[in-house]
């Protein structure tokens, strides 16, 4: 968590300790966004077909 301290230290905060373990090797608060996105909701395939089905 080097780059942008600030924001990744708030994403850190805001994780449970196991999330945090698992995104502890990205550097840049883009990839640590990005990781937690596709953790919480899917990628943007997974999305579509769930639109697609509701």
């Amino acid at each position: 968590l080097q780059l942008n301290p600030k924001a990744s230290y708030i994403l850190a905060c805001s994780l449970p300790k196991i999330e945090y373990i698992k995104l502890c090797s990205y550097s840049t608060t883009k990839e640590i966004s990005d990781a937690i996105r596709v953790t919480y909701e899917g990628t943007e395939d997974v999305r579509l077909k769930q639109t697609v089905t509701l």
